[in-house]
């Protein structure tokens, strides 16, 4: 996935699980950049009043500051003495220090709330998952966030909310909270 940081309008959710992002598809990926590809050769004003708008309330296939305060949230909701950053701004660029701060946080609020679907015996084994150097979880057939943000695809911003999602309903019963 191609993230053009900091392209979308943000906003905070008012119900996490319904605004939760968890079917991003290649196609996404293809469409934003094929419309940030036309921003550069001919400028948003040129794009159509419908590109325009969906480029600012943000395309799936794009990975900004919107999303990061959407998750961030989230987290911030389920585990209040996480540190995670949630007042993104929409102009700004997060620094590596940022997104492994995000990414850990994903992973706390993960392993507080015993959350490893596809893993038998999670409580033994779940905070061994993140320990090991040669991060296993994924080969272990555990639902589990990407080893890092670098070169994040839509699968692996599809796994951090999903993960998000599924403690939602683990703990609120499909009501999300609200």
């Amino acid at each position: 996935m191609t993230a053009y940081f900091g392209q979308a309008v943000y906003g905070a959710p008012t119900k996490y699980g319904d605004d939760f992002i968890t079917d991003r598809t290649a196609a996404d990926v293809a469409s934003a950049a094929e419309t940030a590809a036309a921003i550069r050769a001919n400028g948003f004003a040129a794009l159509s009043e419908a590109e325009r708008l969906a480029w600012l309330r943000g395309l799936k296939g794009c990975y900004n500051v919107r999303d990061m305060r959407r998750v961030s949230s989230a987290i911030k909701s389920l585990a209040p003495n996480i540190s995670v950053r949630t007042d993104w701004r929409r102009d700004e660029v997060p620094g590596v220090a940022d997104l492994d701060e995000y990414l850990s946080a994903v992973r706390s609020v993960q392993a507080m709330y015993n959350y490893y679907p596809g893993l038998q015996n999670a409580s033994i084994y779940g905070a061994a998952l993140y320990g090991s150097a040669t991060y296993r979880a994924q080969s272990l057939g555990v639902l589990a966030p990407p080893a890092s943000m670098a070169n994040l695809d839509y699968d692996g911003a599809n796994r951090i909310e999903l993960i998000l999602q599924g403690i939602y309903e683990q703990e609120y019963g499909g009501n999300n909270g609200t």
